[in-house]
């Protein structure tokens, strides 16, 4: 008996391990994250390609793209419309969301 447990809490920990080493970040993802040079802003090419690259990953994940249509575009978050999406711009945006406003 409890050479079976031991062994079913070892499985189970290579399991996990295993299947989470190669998942996606979930969620809202880090201004850092879509800010692919590190200069302090997001440009719409910056976002583009990080929008791509989830949704690739996704996709090769087997994962559903649920509410595709409404995430937030590029010129939502850029309030001044700019072209360039600034930290400040990214944290308003997304408190506003989280308040359950939207444009």
């Amino acid at each position: 008996m409890k050479r079976s447990r031991i062994f079913l809490s070892l499985l189970a920990a290579v399991l996990a391990a295993a299947t989470g080493a190669h998942a996606q970040p979930r969620g809202p993802m880090s201004f850092a994250a879509i800010d692919a040079n590190g200069d302090g802003a997001i440009t719409k090419a910056e976002f583009d390609t990080f929008r791509a690259m989830r949704q690739k990953q996704a996709a090769a994940q087997g994962r559903m793209m649920r509410n595709a249509g409404r995430r937030p575009s590029f010129s939502m978050i850029d309030a001044n419309g700019d072209g360039r999406i600034t930290r400040a711009e990214f944290d308003n945006f997304r408190a506003s969301r989280m308040r359950g406003n939207t444009r």
